[in-house]
């Protein structure tokens, strides 16, 4: 490892809380938060950018002033060089396509990259000493649940007025908005209130995470898209591995969960009743066809950051990897996706709180199957990034008693 002394903080922990919340906050922002900005588009006719620029811009901010606070006592693990290595080659990648092969929008996507991808994984990386599992969660739950609440205000009041998509189709969404990032978000959010509700807490706080898990259910099904319910249902699948499943929230997210999709789901039930037949599984399949093509005529250094026919990114992300970087480096990526998987199960095996952050990354690795892009995963990115660089049990406790506050919260670290 490389890193300096430990952070300095107050006896009382208030400097370390501080950092807790801000490393949550940016996690949040970057996972969940970017649907505001394009809700707030449609909702009120705006360009794009006009909500889109202030909010990148307020979350860089953070993202910088995290840094900052924890660059100078961070350690970087070798995973983490790893991962920061490539995230360097995919950022020349993708400057390379848009200045040399002059590839259509790909100086905008080189932007978008280093605005809403790398200067958030690299801060998150190197705060990853300060995470808070809980605080994690609430804030997930915070800003999910204002973006489940807003997609679903402006569907049903009609002040929307460019979603085009929902009236073509009847999956909710905005021409800002994609349904697959709703869906994703509201599983996100239906995760953090998963892992809240196993904390003690008061029947009256309990009942208000059930009414926000109904809405992020409704929010869910009215998407119709496959990827996040399946990603829910593995995230599901790795808790009884675990063994981590309270079994009374649990029984009561998945009967609340039947009623909801017994009353809007009916279009997800048929898109997954006649997948043969559904128009985006038959697209993606070209795509990844061709994307294979592709990297068959240059397998090393790989030959652009999208599908050179389409001009679309193939929508699997290893495929993706290899496309854009070469085999060798798509191998490195796919492997620091299985390294992230040991470590989610390495630190449950340790009795770490660090539940809602497994979740999140499962949840977004398994939706790289299926759809995205490796410039957009940032929730992906940023999971991976905390995971490879989270301190080993041994350094957490030492992070503690440096900062003198082992004492009054044993467990708020990892």
């Amino acid at each position: 490892m490389i890193g300096a002394s430990s952070l300095p903080v107050r006896r009382d922990g208030g400097r370390s809380a501080i950092l807790e919340h801000l490393v949550a906050l940016v996690f949040a922002l970057t996972v969940a938060g970017y649907p505001i900005a394009g809700l707030l588009s449609a909702g009120f006719s705006l360009p794009s950018e006009a909500a889109s620029m202030p909010f990148r811009a307020l979350v860089d901010g953070l993202a910088v002033l995290l840094t900052v606070l924890t660059l100078r006592s961070g350690r970087m693990r070798w995973p983490a060089l790893l991962l920061l290595g490539l995230l360097i080659c995919y950022l020349l990648r993708v400057t390379w396509d848009a200045h040399i092969q002059g590839i259509e929008r790909a100086d905008t996507i080189l932007i978008f990259f280093i605005a809403v991808v790398l200067i958030p994984c690299f801060s998150l990386m190197v705060g990853a000493r300060v995470w808070s599992d809980d605080i994690a969660a609430k804030w997930m739950l915070i800003i999910g649940g204002i973006v489940s609440v807003s997609a679903l205000m402006l569907d049903w009041s009609g002040l929307a007025t460019s979603h085009s998509l929902t009236q073509a189709t009847g999956r909710l969404s905005t021409d800002t908005v994609n349904p697959i990032t709703l869906g994703h978000v509201a599983v996100s959010a239906l995760l953090a209130i998963y892992c809240l509700l196993s904390v003690q807490m008061q029947i009256k706080k309990k009942c208000a995470l059930v009414a926000v898990a109904v809405i992020c259910l409704v929010c869910l099904a009215k998407t119709g898209s496959k990827g996040p319910l399946v990603s829910v249902m593995v995230a599901v699948f790795f808790l009884v591995a675990i063994g981590r499943v309270p079994w009374t929230s649990f029984f009561l997210l998945v009967c609340l969960g039947a009623v909801v999709f017994g009353v809007y789901g009916e279009s997800i039930i048929d898109r997954f009743l006649t997948i043969e037949q559904d128009e985006s599984t038959a697209i993606r399949i070209e795509l990844t066809r061709d994307a294979l093509e592709q990297i068959a005529s240059m397998p090393w250094y790989g030959s652009a950051f999208l599908e050179l026919k389409s001009q679309k990114y193939p929508h699997n992300l290893v495929i993706e990897a290899m496309m854009a970087l070469g085999i060798p480096l798509g191998i490195l990526f796919l492997a620091l996706c299985f390294y992230g998987v040991f470590r989610v199960f390495q630190l449950q095996r340790q009795r770490t709180k660090t539940t809602f952050l497994a979740l999140i990354f499962i949840q977004y690795f398994v939706a790289g199957f299926f759809s995205g892009s490796l410039y957009g995963s940032a929730s992906l990115w940023c999971a991976l990034a905390l995971l490879c660089n989270f301190p080993k049990l041994g350094r957490i406790n030492e992070y503690r008693m440096q900062e003198g506050s082992i004492q009054s919260s044993p467990a708020r670290i990892g």
